[in-house]
């Protein structure tokens, strides 16, 4: 049986506070920070926004291969080589004078924010027992969203009270503590061998041969990309045009948005453990929470709702993103054990690709009525609600086959039919 020493517990919190601010970066830019950034550059929303779509295009293309990678060369090397690649692409972000440099620090945080996630559960899955892991991964996930939670309110009252480049450098500082607490510990413990095997194309295959999980991938893609989207792009701004209230209440509905994620992933295994791990009505569940915040939010442009309207859609998508985690089981159950890390990896390689999209698709819409847009004394550029009716009905439409897709899908009741499935 494994022991649980001291150095453990020490490599489980340097892992944590590695995992934590991954997640601050990758959610605050550009969606906190949106105005912020375009005022200091003077830059069109299309450019910002490609400080979104550069990320979560490296980093989704990083969940295609890193599964496989982390069975080859183990969670530690992967997670030094990950966090040291963020570290800098953080350093670069906040040190940027120019358009092209930022984006280039935008890419380098992703590539390396993409090796974090699977190389922490593949070390969490070598340094401790298993009957520790559901626990161990819990506190994984409370990391996740406390990370989200910080790149909303806080990182803002930050950047407006001091500087947008001072907050970073801070948070490049603090990452550079907690991946130097790692190596210590990757220096004192023995290192799993590097496999000789080679990674086997036939894995990915097997996966686009499973149609039932390419149809869930679709799912899973929209629902996470719906919300990311909101809290790490355009939600901020969104509020703050359509409704004009200011930046940190804007600021305060988003953080609610995280809060509520975070509560509802702690629940969700344990509701659907209690109801015979029944899947379908969660991902039901999700698909229509989903559209009727996007058919709020597209009536509430139409008809001039007030704030509180637009708070309360947030709130319904924060809700049926929460139940991502039933997403990611049925993926699991849908898929042969030995694929599970590459199936996952597959899954959030689509949600991320459905984000650049969504990113890509919201620079475009704001650009175009750009001559309608109204230029603030402080510089911040507020931009007509219609340009942003165009892109709830895109992501309306897309939530559509998603609601459909998700009736049809096959119950798993927790166990794994993937030789069930045609």
């Amino acid at each position: 049986m494994k022991k649980i020493s001291l150095l453990t517990v020490f490599s489980l919190v340097t892992m944590l506070g590695i995992y934590c601010t991954s997640s601050l970066v990758r959610s605050g830019v550009p969606g906190s920070i949106f105005d912020i950034l375009q005022k200091d550059f003077s830059a069109s929303a299309g450019v910002i926004s490609s400080l979104g779509i550069c990320f979560t295009v490296v980093y989704a293309l990083d969940m295609l291969f890193i599964g496989p990678l982390t069975d080859k060369y183990g969670g530690m090397r992967l997670l030094v080589a990950g966090a040291s690649f963020l570290l800098c692409g953080t350093i670069l972000f906040s040190c940027s004078r120019n358009v092209p440099l930022l984006i280039a620090g935008r890419l380098l945080s992703g590539f390396g924010c993409g090796f974090i996630y699977l190389s922490i559960v593949k070390e969490i899955t070598r340094i401790f027992p298993s009957e520790y892991f559901a626990m161990v991964m819990g506190m994984v996930y409370l990391m996740t969203y406390t990370g989200s939670i910080l790149s909303t309110s806080p990182l803002v009252y930050f950047c407006e009270s001091f500087s947008w480049r001072l907050t970073f450098q801070v948070i490049a500082g603090i990452l550079a503590v907690f991946l130097a607490g790692f190596l210590v510990c990757f220096f004192k413990t023995e290192r799993p061998e590097i496999k000789k095997e080679p990674i086997r194309l036939r894995t990915y295959l097997a996966i686009l041969k499973n149609k039932a999980c390419l149809k869930l991938y679709y799912c899973m893609a929209c629902n996470l990309a719906i919300f990311f989207f909101v809290q790490g792009v355009i939600g901020k701004k969104f509020l703050e045009d359509v409704t004009k209230c200011s930046s940190a209440q804007a600021a305060g509905v988003i953080l609610i948005c995280s809060a509520i994620t975070l509560v509802e992933m702690c629940l969700i295994g344990t509701v659907s453990f209690a109801l015979g791990n029944r899947r379908k009505p969660f991902i039901v569940g999700s698909a229509v929470l989903q559209l009727a915040s996007c058919l709020l939010l597209s009536a509430g442009i139409l008809f001039h709702g007030p704030f509180w309207l637009f708070a309360a859609a947030f709130f319904i998508m924060a809700a049926g993103y929460g139940f991502s985690g039933i997403f990611t089981a049925m993926v699991k159950e849908y898929n042969p054990e030995e694929n599970t890390a590459l199936a996952v990896g597959a899954g959030n390689f689509c949600g991320n690709l459905f984000i650049a999209f969504f990113s890509f698709a919201a620079g475009l819409l704001l650009d175009l009525f750009r001559s309608e847009a109204s230029v603030q004394l402080s510089g911040t550029v507020h931009y007509p609600p219609k340009a942003y009716l165009l892109l709830w009905c895109l992501i309306l439409l897309m939530v559509l086959p998603m609601l459909y897709l998700c009736w049809k899908a096959k119950e798993t009741n927790g166990k794994n039919i993937s030789g069930e499935l045609s």
